[in-house]
């Protein structure tokens, strides 16, 4: 192997890690994505807002009561999700999403969802 192509792997690898391979917590490290993401509870009528590098494997755990800030407040809706290269660039945009001008976006973006759940 040539030695740039060598160097972009390992770097994108975190240096000694094979390609594929994957870090201790199990979550393979090589073209990672990141998620912004809305959930809604039609239970309480609040939703919940916040980044994962693991959708689905995070959706399950607001559901199966893992995580301290939803546990009890009935089940969760995915309404909203957007993908980020880096966590940097998700955890910005979450913030954003917590400020005012954000939580108007969040408003457009719940009454979408509201709107179609209720048509269809």
């Amino acid at each position: 192997m040539p030695q740039s192509q060598r160097s972009w792997i390992e770097s994108a690898c975190g240096g000694n890690q094979k390609v594929g391979s994957s870090t201790l917590s199990g979550r393979a490290t090589f073209n990672s994505m990141f998620f912004v993401y809305v959930l809604h509870s039609e239970t309480i009528n609040r939703h919940y807002v916040g980044f994962t590098a693991d959708l689905t494997q995070r959706v399950g755990q607001h559901n199966s009561g893992i995580t301290k800030s939803t546990k009890g407040r009935g089940t969760w809706v995915l309404v909203h999700q957007e993908q980020f290269a880096t966590r940097a660039e998700a955890m910005q945009r979450e913030r954003w999403l917590k400020t005012g001008k954000g939580r108007e976006e969040l408003k457009r973006i719940l009454a979408s969802y509201l709107n179609r759940s209720e048509a269809g």
